[in-house]
This record gives C-alpha cells, sequence and structure tokens, in this order.
C-alpha cells in the first residue's frame, strides 16, 4: 500500500512539473509573440508621434493666432471708441487727460499718441512729432504696422493708427502702441527654441514682424522666405494664394539646407496670418524620436514585468489621463472664457447652445439675449475703465444668479446671452422672464457711488422660435429691437403667444393688486 502511496505521488509530481513546464512554454511563447508585435510597433510608433506631434504644433499656432487676433482687435475696439469720442463731443482734442484716459483702457498699452497729418501732437510723454517715422501715414482708415523705433520712447511696438473723422475728413490720428515684448508673450517662438522662429505677414505676404533665427528675420516678405526651396507637397503661388485667401496651412520647405515646419493660420478678420517656423530636424524630428522610443521602451517593460505590476500599471496609466484631461480641461475652459467677464465668449457661447439642443432636442429651452441700455453714454461720461467696470460686475452678478448648468456668455462688446435649459412649461418661463427683469432692477455698480444700469431684453424659446442657434439668436435679437424701439428697460418675447400671456398676466396683477407675488 505505501509502495503504491509513493507511485501515486509520484505521478502527482510528474503531472505537477509537467503542467509548471507547458505553463512556462506557454508564457515563454505569449511573451516572444508579445515582444515580436512590439518590435513590429517601431515604424508604427514613430509615425503615430509624427502625427502627435505636428498635430499639436498646429493647435499650439491656432491659439496664438487667437491670441493675437484678440490683442489686435483690443486695440481697434478701443481706438474707435476713442476716435468716435474725440470727433462727436471734444473741441480741444490734443489734451494730455485724453492720451491718459485712451491708454487706460487697453492694459497692454505703453504709450498713446494724438497727431495732425504732419505726424505733430501729443503723447504719453508729451510733445512728439512723428515725421520721418517709419510707420505714420496719414490713412483715412484704421491701420496696423510694427516699427522698430516708435518715436516716442525708442521702442520696438506693434501699432495701431485710427484716424479721427469729423464731417467725413479726418481731423487727427489716434496712434496706440503695445511693445514687442509684451506681444512675445502671446506669440512665442515654438518651445522657447533657438532654432525655431516667428512670422507676422499680410495678406500680400509682406513681413509685418518676425521673431527667431536670422535667415528667418532678414527676409522682407514670405515669398522671398521661400524663394529657390522645395516646398512638400505645395508651389510657392498655392503658398501665398492660400495667405491672401487667410486659408490654414502647413507643410515642410528647406531653408538655407534646413528642413523647416511652416504652420500658417490665420490672425482671425485682421488681414494677418501668424507663420510658426520650426525646425524639423534639431526640433519635431528629436521630440518625434523621444516620443516614439519613449512609447516603445514601455510597451517592452510591460511585456516583461506584465504578470508582476498589472495593476501598478493601469494605476499609473489611469493618472496620467486623469491629469492629462484635467491640463486639457483648463486649456479648453481659457480658450473658451471671455478674460474680461469670466463668462463664455462669443464662439464657445455659440457652440454649447447648440450642443445642448443637440443632446436635447425634446426638452424646452429659453434664451435670453440682452444689452446695457445707453452702454455708449456710460463709457463717454464715466470713462472706458468704469464701462469695463460695469462688465465685468455684470459678469460675476450673472453667474451668481443663474444655475451652474445654464449658459451664460458675452457675445458682443455689451451685448450678452443665457440659455436657460430645461423649461418645463411657460409659467416657469415668466418666472425667469420676471427673475431677469428684478435682477436688472436691483443690478448697481461702484465701489463709492453706486451706478444703476438697466438692459433691453429679447426671449425666444426652443423649439417654438428656432431650432437652432442660428434661428434662436435671430429671434432673441428680433425681440430685442422691439425692446429698444418700446422704450427700452423691458422684457419682450418673440413668440406672439408668450407676449399675450404676459400681457393677461399684468392685466389681472392690475385688476387683483395683492394677488402677483
Amino acid at each position: 500500500m505505501a509502495k503504491n502511496n509513493r507511485g501515486d505521488e509520484n505521478d502527482r509530481g510528474r503531472r505537477s512539473l509537467n503542467s509548471t513546464v507547458l505553463i512556462v512554454l506557454l508564457l515563454s511563447f505569449l511573451f516572444l509573440v508579445v515582444w515580436l508585435m512590439v518590435s513590429s510597433f517601431s515604424d508604427k510608433a514613430y509615425e503615430e508621434a509624427s502625427k502627435d506631434i505636428k498635430f499639436n504644433l498646429i493647435h499650439t499656432t491656432e491659439k496664438k493666432a487667437q491670441e493675437l487676433a484678440l490683442v489686435m482687435d483690443d486695440m481697434l475696439s478701443s481706438g474707435l471708441v476713442a476716435s468716435s469720442y474725440l470727433a462727436d463731443d471734444v473741441q480741444d482734442i490734443y489734451s494730455d487727460s485724453h492720451i491718459e484716459i485712451i491708454k487706460d483702457s487697453n492694459k497692454n498699452l505703453y504709450a498713446v499718441a494724438l497727431v495732425d497729418g504732419d505726424g505733430k501732437g501729443i503723447s504719453t510723454n508729451g510733445d512728439t512729432d512723428l515725421n520721418g517715422s517709419d510707420y505714420f501715414t496719414p490713412s483715412p482708415v484704421p491701420r496696423f504696422s510694427f516699427t522698430n523705433d516708435d518715436f516716442i520712447e525708442g521702442r520696438k511696438a506693434l501699432i495701431c493708427e485710427v484716424p479721427v473723422v469729423r464731417d467725413e475728413e479726418p481731423i487727427a490720428y489716434l496712434i496706440q502702441y503695445i511693445d514687442v515684448e509684451i506681444l512675445k508673450l502671446y506669440i512665442p517662438i515654438e518651445g522657447n527654441n533657438s532654432d525655431n522662429g516667428v512670422m507676422i505677414v499680410d495678406n500680400d505676404g509682406n513681413r509685418m514682424y518676425s521673431s527667431g533665427k536670422p535667415w528667418i528675420v532678414v527676409k522682407s516678405t514670405l515669398k522671398d522666405t521661400l524663394n529657390n526651396t522645395q516646398i512638400d507637397g505645395f508651389d510657392i503661388d498655392t503658398v501665398m494664394a492660400n495667405i491672401e485667401n487667410g486659408i490654414n496651412q502647413n507643410f515642410v520647405a528647406n531653408l538655407e539646407n534646413r528642413g523647416c515646419f511652416f504652420v500658417s493660420i490665420p490672425a482671425g478678420d485682421t488681414g494677418w496670418t501668424l507663420i510658426d517656423i520650426i525646425d524639423k530636424n534639431t526640433y519635431i524630428d528629436n521630440r518625434i524620436l523621444d516620443k516614439s522610443s519613449y512609447e516603445q521602451d514601455m510597451a517592452k517593460r510591460i511585456v516583461t514585468i506584465v504578470f508582476g505590476i498589472v495593476l501598478l500599471l493601469s494605476a499609473i496609466v489611469i493618472s496620467y489621463r486623469v491629469k492629462d484631461m484635467r491640463n486639457s480641461k483648463v486649456l479648453e475652459n481659457k480658450a473658451d472664457t471671455d478674460l474680461l467677464t469670466g463668462l463664455n465668449n462669443k464662439l464657445s457661447t455659440e457652440r454649447k447652445v447648440q450642443e445642448c439642443i443637440e443632446a436635447e432636442p425634446d426638452m424646452q429651452h429659453l434664451m435670453l439675449l440682452f444689452d446695457i441700455d445707453n452702454f455708449k453714454k456710460i463709457n463717454d461720461t464715466m470713462g472706458h475703465a468704469f464701462g469695463d467696470q460695469v462688465l465685468k460686475s455684470l459678469g460675476e452678478q450673472l453667474s451668481m444668479e443663474f444655475r451652474k448648468t445654464d449658459i451664460l456668455g458675452r457675445i458682443g462688446g455689451d451685448e450678452f446671452a443665457i440659455l436657460l435649459k430645461d423649461i418645463k412649461d411657460d409659467e416657469i418661463i415668466l418666472k425667469e422672464g420676471d427673475k431677469i427683469l428684478q435682477f436688472f432692477r436691483q443690478f448697481k455698480v461702484g465701489d463709492y457711488v453706486k451706478y444703476s444700469a438697466t438692459a433691453s431684453i429679447g426671449a425666444s424659446i426652443y423649439p417654438r422660435d428656432g431650432k437652432d442657434f442660428t434661428e434662436l439668436y435671430k429671434a432673441a435679437d428680433n425681440a430685442l429691437y422691439e425692446a429698444k424701439k418700446q422704450g427700452k428697460n423691458r422684457l419682450i418675447y418673440y413668440n406672439s403667444e408668450m407676449a399675450d400671456n404676459v400681457k393677461k398676466r399684468d392685466e389681472e396683477a392690475k385688476k387683483n393688486p395683492g394677488a402677483r407675488t
């Protein structure tokens, strides 16, 4: 019996050994297969890394072009408002107080000048004469330019020149200055790498500004920069036509025996184009190699230790993804936010409203479109700084007044839009209308003297008045126009049925004065 028991034990031992060997062989085979797959992954990893790096570079240039457009739009907007005020209401144009008010209206400005057609007048530094400067040219329309000498403080500057027009004739010229060093904060060289560069050109390809390698800086036009070079997938005429027509493009060209990746993005509606020029050999290719090598090394490590630390690797990957998503969310929020009010900007408001409609097509939503009554008068009498304070305070107070799920945005100078989601019935719509009216009855701004501002409000209802953002906006805008037409400081519904409900409710309130709360 003992012998049989020992025989059984030997059989079990052999079976156990055979199973162990089989498992080891299977795991070894699996390890070998995965290792071969990882090895064959190299080419694909390089290709994917290349696409990813270039996509990120294009996205970065798009953001810088948007920043440049915002800087230029702010200069033009403040210049037009100031020139309109000077033309309409001011007898003594050349006043130091005007210079200071205009300069304070835009935080990026370091100097402002008011000159006549001969370039003589006053500036932030007193009397000034721009005759002989390389940028001042009396123009009947606003224009932008760059200079290496502003003739005021000797600085390199981005310049916005706006004519002050009275009786259809320019009577003076308002010139605003932003230091190039400040501009570099908005449009830095990619990666702060000395082998890269950035260029701004107009629609004809003339170089307005450049920074980076000398072989970029010395060329006066983009065409000169690309002349006699090999351009992958393009010819020079196509490149220049895209610049003229404001079309996004990216391509590789050889400059001074260097392969350079060009990313060309128009800066909004300014007529200028921002071009990032990135050294392909020392910057892009190295980043691609680093990225692809990192991915391959990580894959090999996963294969070699897959049986021991799967959970740890999963935790690392999840943590990395969460961090990446948070960073992406921060960047997305920054791009979506109006810097002055903290609300959504025009583009993000339109996008989020459209996304809401597409996600909740069967629900009823209320759009409120309003602007501040007599806002130009506020700016003219109280100053642009106070006007900005009104807009900023309005954004802050609106954010506290409505739900976080509602969409609040600034879509113009003093024009705002609100989408109230999932409004169940007309009674709630009327209450929300009363709520915004009551908000403006109580709205005040100012640290010492409290200033009350009213608003004209137009309201439209999804899906009655429109099936998408554009239709809803047009309906609310028509109602807003009617509110202004009827004397401002009121809310008008585009929908005639809702307007009748408001009228009936108000009549009942007059008959029963204590019935309405």
